[in-house]
């Protein structure tokens, strides 16, 4: 009889262990799971779908014990983008009887689980903290760090994680305003990086390029931010290219800074500078562009795939590319949203097997084409936003 158990169980070990491959591999379809929802092109891994793993893995730890999935909560990273699900068990008579937590940023995808009675999940026990209002209509569950989760007030982006603390939830993660003081931008480029030229091997691009350079913003809406400036780089050459509105492009610019909820840095000569976090990039841009009549979806990565970028502009669609950097004076981090409107694979001039790889950017700053190192190696962090 011994022998007999130990086989079935390793049978629903195996079962489980299959079920937890398609499990990865759903999940590694869909870094977003939202994103699938707007595309089309992905399977969704949806909270059926992890209900029954739930109730599988459940079966092959407790045999003898009947347990049932009670709850599924999906939850989001700092970023907004979906990455797991919370899920509690219960026993037939309601009582807790643990949880487990998937996350497809976490190997192995279960990042912890308990079967202890009267155990909750994380995200159950953050439904105890009573300092954020529960009168927003707008609660987010968060992952802010392995094993710290968070509710978020969407509209104010404050943050009460399981242990009562407040915070900014997207702390860190806004890209700066104006034209940085360091140098360190100027080795991204290409064209500014040592005394090298370079030759084009294969590239496309839009058909028409355009960038709004900082000073002259400034000079027709009294504000900068360069994600907003990155957006209507993107929407004046390409997606509302033929309704844009040229004659008050000024107004354009207030209604993409009010859309995507840019924020004050500060204000100098009577300049307001903002900044924006990434998913009011994506959301807000798409809300504008619905309000003229174009409908777009959107998603988001971090340290995308040069080919995300280079498959958007071989199908005519926007992106932006943002990117952090540690100043190599004083070591404080800054950051910058471009708009992506081509792609050029370079070579050193009379070196032949040194090919290089950039993105053709308006940087928000001047008002011609940047060629942007994608593999350079001082990017502190990096995010794609897509739109399709």
């Amino acid at each position: 009889m011994l022998v007999k158990a130990k086989k079935v169980r390793l049978r629903l070990l195996e079962s489980l262990l299959a079920l937890l491959l398609l499990l990865v591999v759903l999940f590694l379809a869909v870094p977003q799971a939202d994103a699938a929802e707007n595309s089309g092109e992905k399977t969704e891994l949806t909270e059926q779908m992890a209900r029954e793993f739930a109730q599988e893995f459940a079966l092959s730890q407790n045999e003898d014990k009947p347990i049932l999935v009670s709850s599924v909560v999906k939850f989001y990273d700092e970023y907004g983008q979906a990455v797991g699900y919370s899920i509690d068990y219960c026993l037939e008579s309601g009582e807790r009887a643990g949880y487990v937590v998937f996350d497809s940023e976490c190997p192995g995808l279960i990042a912890e689980y308990s079967f202890e009675s009267g155990s909750m999940s994380p995200l159950t026990r953050l439904s105890q903290v009573q300092t954020l209002s529960r009168n927003s209509a707008s609660l987010k569950p968060l992952r802010m760090s392995p094993f710290v989760y968070a509710v978020e007030d969407v509209d104010s982006h404050v943050a009460v994680d399981m242990y009562g603390n407040v915070e900014d939830a997207h702390d860190g993660e806004d890209f700066g305003s104006s034209t940085p003081i360091t140098p360190d931008w100027d080795m991204i480029f290409f064209d500014n990086t040592g005394s090298f030229q370079y030759n084009i091997v294969s590239s496309n691009h839009f058909q028409e390029f355009m960038s709004f350079e900082e000073s002259w913003v400034e000079s027709q809406t009294g504000r900068y931010a360069c994600g907003v400036s990155a957006l209507i780089n993107l929407a004046a050459v390409n997606d509302l290219a033929d309704t844009f509105n040229w004659n008050n492009w000024g107004a354009e610019y207030i209604a993409l800074w009010n859309a995507t909820n840019a924020q004050t840095s500060y204000v100098k000569d009577g300049i307001t500078y903002g900044y924006n976090y990434d998913s009011d990039i994506g959301s807000g841009y798409v809300s504008y562009c619905a309000s003229r009549g174009k409908t777009l979806g959107c998603s988001l990565s971090k340290s995308p795939a040069y080919s995300q970028f280079t498959s958007s502009v071989d199908n005519g669609r926007s992106s932006v590319f943002a990117a952090r950097l540690q100043t190599s004076a004083s070591g404080t981090i800054e950051g910058h949203y471009m708009a992506v409107q081509g792609y050029a694979k370079l070579q050193k001039t009379n070196v032949a097997s040194d090919y290089l790889y950039s993105l053709i950017v308006s940087d928000g700053w001047c008002n011609y084409a940047r060629y942007l190192n994608f593999y350079y190696a001082g990017y502190y962090n990096t995010v794609g936003i897509f739109f399709s």
